[in-house]
């Protein structure tokens, strides 16, 4: 099953979460993303994709693959994804090479492995859904500021700047540009 939950035109998304698993707890996380109703981001389930759904992964800027862990552990692992796709049926490598050859791009991925389970003095136990998304939405919350709305936010800063001078102020442009910059 693949879903896509937001108001985005594929052409306009510049930054995508795909959860390469259709489960409880990707499917929470989908719903989370899309509530945030950023501008460019897009979330989206499922490990089958149409061959329209890739056109659009292709053209964005940034991807965080997340994927469930199959080992115990106590820490998600977060990577950038290799270029050297392996045996791992989950690394979203393959999807990228995959990409590269098909629209001559792909964007800058990472990816992120959930751990479902962690050894506890007393053997494997179970991490309860609500903890592991809570800290998934918290690490996807850090790469999207700092990826995606960081730089955004830096140029509207600069524009809005530039806006509010004087124009008398505004000559000559571009040092005072690259003083805006400077103090941005």
């Amino acid at each position: 099953m693949s879903v896509t939950i937001s108001a985005m035109k594929p052409s306009e998304t510049k930054f995508w979460v795909i959860c390469r698993e259709d489960n409880q707890l990707t499917q929470k996380l989908v719903r989370e993303i899309s509530y945030w109703q950023i501008p460019g981001l897009r979330a989206r389930l499922g490990h089958q994709m149409s061959l329209s759904a890739a056109a659009a992964i292709a053209q964005a800027d940034y991807a965080i693959f997340v994927t469930l862990s199959e080992n115990p552990r106590s820490h998600m692992q977060l990577h950038p994804v290799s270029s050297v796709p392996t045996e791992d049926v989950n690394n979203p490598a393959s999807f990228l090479k995959t990409l590269r050859q098909r629209h001559s791009r792909a964007p800058q991925s990472w990816w992120l492995q959930l751990p479902t389970t962690e050894v506890r003095h007393q053997g494997v136990k179970p991490i309860p859904v609500e903890q592991t998304l809570s800290r998934a939405i918290s690490q996807i919350e850090v790469f999207v500021r700092n990826y995606y709305l960081q730089p955004q936010l830096q140029q509207n800063a600069f524009a809005h700047q530039l806006a509010s001078m004087p124009a008398a102020s505004r000559q000559p442009e571009k040092i005072q540009a690259e003083k805006l910059l400077q103090a941005a």
